[in-house]
């Protein structure tokens, strides 16, 4: 049975904590978009929290990429080639 196969395979995680923890920031994100004075407002906060984490979790600097965006107004991820 796949519920076991962490004993066989020491390299299987016992746990879930780092799914646990790559889940939280939306969690707690969830939670202060609670307080915004407007959808609009939310959305935006929800729309700037996806470019960051996608930016992050791509390795590219978050503050140089978010300066590019607003001089160029180039929305793609640039290649880690490039």
């Amino acid at each position: 049975m796949n519920l076991y196969a962490f004993l066989e395979d020491p390299q299987i995680p016992i746990d879930n904590n780092l799914a646990e923890r790559a889940v939280k920031p939306f969690v707690i994100g969830r939670k202060n978009r609670l307080f915004s004075t407007s959808p609009k407002g939310a959305d935006a906060g929800v729309a700037a929290y996806s470019i960051i984490n996608t930016a992050q979790a791509n390795g590219i600097d978050v503050k140089e990429y978010l300066t590019n965006i607003f001089r160029t107004g180039e929305k793609r991820l640039p290649l880690k080639s490039e």
